[in-house]
């Protein structure tokens, strides 16, 4: 059952609203004075006539409640008879007061007399519907059944909110062409249009199609190609845009070839290196994670999560971090080291793409500084540092549980206050079981 919510004559139709009314069974019209001289009923009532002469039925369908008083002379044709009358339809009023007539049950009556009017009414009306539908059950054919028939808010999502498959360079673009067909058979619907080239997007309808989309899927060169420094760039510009926009992003490159092969152009491979490790799949395995990503948006839910460790890591720290990590780095926890500040915008892409995937998964999350005694020069420009990056994990992470900090400095004390998350000490040394249980602890 659908309603329309009795919007005004004035309010702008849609697509979606025009695909309800020709999906609808049935079209339940309430007959009023105002009826008669809406456009915008007129339209929803043409919409449902003429699918309704598609699919060789008839009046039948339509069940019209007299509410008031009408003049039939304006009733449209669809709703009479060769003769030229009215449908019968169902009185919910006393007709023959005019234009004095109200729907029975509009006012609180002083007898029972009219209340009992309403309800024989409306239960006559509701019986014959039932009755029809029924009816239209028995002689319909059932939707054929697809995988994702349980889905149908999923569905409505993906029509309303499509998905941003990025055009890649022309060494990604049989692949890109593969994970559109895949989406499209699972009925999601994509942009850009698929002959839209990489080089020739224009950054307007680059920002409206990014406003409109629930997700962004991005296919990774790593080949030298023909201007391929100019289209390298429109890589990185698509993916920074789509960050702004905090779109998940489902990234896709060809594991077997290097990194190294990008030597040739260091920023686009600093670039590619700051978005982290990759997982190695295939069209279609990438296909089914996006739509189950947006399966589990649309039902409101999402599968159970580990908990997740930011943890900056100096760089003559890295066989400390690997104690830490092979003691508690298991099923239950995954530790992401993060580079030196001294790295800039690229360790900012990169903190920002980890706190989105905390974010995708709804993970408990805690962003842990772990330094050595004699790091304190370092620690200093990480804090500064740390402010400006918290910004960003706090935009992403707005849905997630709320962050802790864990730091060995006291200074983390004043961050953690201005920034307004928890505050606990790490000691050098401490035993990792002992950390794991005060991670565990926090998360609780």
């Amino acid at each position: 059952m659908w309603y329309d919510a009795e919007l005004p004559g004035n309010v702008e139709l849609t697509d979606t609203l025009k695909q309800r009314v020709e999906q609808s069974a049935t079209l339940l019209i309430i007959m009023t004075r105002p009826y008669l001289s809406s456009d915008w009923c007129e339209k929803e009532r043409e919409w449902f006539e003429k699918e309704i002469k598609q699919r060789g039925r008839g009046i039948e369908n339509v069940f019209v409640v007299r509410a008031m008083a009408t003049d039939n002379e304006k009733w449209p044709d669809f709703l009479k008879d060769r003769f030229g009358e009215t449908v019968l339809g169902y009185p919910f009023c006393n007709e023959a007061e005019g234009r004095a007539a109200r729907p029975f049950g509009w006012v609180q009556p002083t007898d029972s007399s009219t209340s009992v009017e309403f309800i024989d009414a409306l239960t006559r009306l509701a019986s014959d519907m039932a009755t029809r539908l029924d009816d239209i059950r028995k002689t319909t054919p059932a939707p054929h059944a697809t995988p994702y028939d349980s889905g149908a808010r999923m569905r409505s999502v993906a029509a309303e909110r499509p998905i941003f498959v990025a055009p890649g360079t022309e060494e990604v673009r049989p692949v890109v062409e593969e994970i559109r067909m895949q989406l499209e058979q699972k009925g999601f619907g994509l942009l850009p249009p698929a002959e839209v080239r990489i080089e020739a997007m224009s950054e307007p309808d680059e920002e409206q199609w990014l406003n409109r989309a629930s997700a962004f899927v991005q296919c990774l060169g790593v080949t030298a190609a023909k201007d391929a420094e100019a289209e390298f760039g429109r890589v990185q510009l698509l993916n920074q845009r789509a960050r702004q926009q905090s779109l998940p992003q489902f990234l896709w490159r060809d594991s077997k070839i290097p990194l190294a092969a990008l030597g040739y152009d260091p920023t686009y491979q600093q670039f590619v290196e700051s978005l982290g490790e990759i997982p190695d799949s295939t069209a279609s395995e990438l296909a089914d994670e996006i739509a189950e990503y947006l399966k589990q948006q649309a039902a409101g839910s999402s599968p159970e999560q580990p908990l997740i460790a930011f943890i900056e890591v100096p760089a003559d720290a890295l066989s400390q971090f690997d104690q830490l990590k092979e003691g508690i780095d298991t099923d239950d926890c995954l530790l992401f080291p993060l580079k030196p500040p001294e790295q800039g915008e690229i360790r900012q892409i990169q903190i920002e793409r980890k706190a989105r995937q905390a974010f995708f998964h709804e993970c408990h999350v805690i962003l842990l500084m772990y330094c050595m005694a004699n790091q304190l020069p370092w620690l200093t420009s990480a804090i500064i540092n740390y402010e400006r990056d918290i910004t960003v994990v706090r935009r992403e992470l707005d849905r997630c549980p709320k962050p802790v900090v864990i730091d060995y400095i006291g200074e983390a004390q004043a961050l953690g206050a201005t920034i307004g998350v928890d505050v606990i000490f790490w000691e050098k040394g401490s035993d990792p079981d002992e950390l794991w249980r005060q991670l565990r602890s926090l998360a609780a």
